[in-house]
């Protein structure tokens, strides 16, 4: 093995990954042509995403453009309605921000798995004081004491 060979296998990976894409971008053409493009369609997403206002905004997005075509998805057909009734405004808008004159028709895609679920903080249930007082009353009357202890502590969520 040359001393060229074993630095190259010791060498460590870059820290940031900005550098890391711009050493690849450098050794390939193709990978800048398509980080380029990402970034493009990103840039895009956001003109789109400021249009549409924060009721629609959450429900779609930019997927693609492809020659004269705006490929939008979304999460469900009711949205997908709703962009479709919206398109020529939108286009109008993001040709007016972006300075488009290519970008003449949208098609809108239904398609929920490609959007990242929002997982809902689970809210503690609560219970009125007339309840909690009636699960105490029932849990003072139970032999059983899993069952007792299990109605003593849901009471404890009475307010």
């Amino acid at each position: 093995m040359t001393p060229a060979q074993h630095q190259g296998q010791n060498r460590l990976p870059p820290t940031k990954s900005a550098e890391s894409v711009g050493r690849l971008c450098d050794d390939s053409p193709g990978l800048e042509r398509l980080v380029r493009r990402a970034r493009y369609l990103e840039m895009v997403d956001k003109a789109l995403q400021q249009i549409l206002g924060t009721s629609l905004a959450g429900h779609c997005r930019v997927a693609n453009i492809s020659g004269d075509t705006l490929i939008l998805q979304t999460t469900s057909v009711a949205w997908g309605s709703r962009l479709r009734y919206l398109a020529p405004r939108l286009l109008e808008q993001l040709s007016r921000q972006l300075g488009w004159d290519r970008i003449k028709h949208t098609k809108v895609q239904v398609r929920p798995e490609a959007f990242p679920q929002r997982e809902t903080p689970a809210r503690r249930a609560h219970l009125s004081r007339q309840s909690a007082a009636l699960l105490r009353d029932v849990a003072n009357g139970t032999e059983d004491p899993d069952l007792r202890d299990a109605l003593l502590r849901l009471s404890r969520r009475g307010r």
